[in-house]
């Protein structure tokens, strides 16, 4: 698990020089809101690393989350950013016109979706803002397992 979390956050980092550059901001302009001091063993840290695994079924060929009506409201994270790896497509964002698309429709095996998180839109004073995102209704029937 430590070699995952290394890994995803120097893809974390990557992401975040990118970002200040398309933003035409220097590139280590995040940097002094990350800790770069490895942290002891057991020792808490303001990173967090979430694990979730979801069946992607449909039911009556209708997605349903445990059964009942899918969600039609997205969430937004509350960090800098979030990446996603998918299995299959089954995430869908919502565009600044209030569209929502499938996002994750195109991803390979190695492929990762970054979203933008509410720590991001402020720290840039809006020039990135947060964004929504859901659960597509027509490909996600439940999550099934998840963990911190």
């Amino acid at each position: 698990m430590a070699d995952i979390f290394r890994c995803m956050g120097k893809a974390a980092r990557v992401a975040l020089c990118a970002l200040a550059r398309h933003l035409r901001l220097r590139s280590d302009v995040f940097n002094h809101l990350l800790d770069d001091t490895p942290l002891p063993a057991n020792e808490v840290s303001s990173s967090v690393l979430v694990a979730t695994y979801a069946q992607t079924s449909l039911q009556n060929g209708k997605g349903a989350i445990g059964g009942g009506k899918p969600g039609m409201n997205g969430e937004v994270e509350k960090g800098l950013l979030t990446l996603i790896s998918s299995d299959s497509p089954g995430l869908q964002v919502c565009d600044p016109n209030g569209r929502w698309y499938l996002a994750d429709g195109g991803l390979v095996p190695g492929d990762m979706l970054l979203i933008t998180g509410k720590a991001l839109s402020h720290a840039t004073a809006g020039l990135r803002p947060a964004a929504s995102y859901r659960a597509a209704p027509e490909y996600l029937s439940g999550i099934n397992n998840s963990g911190r």
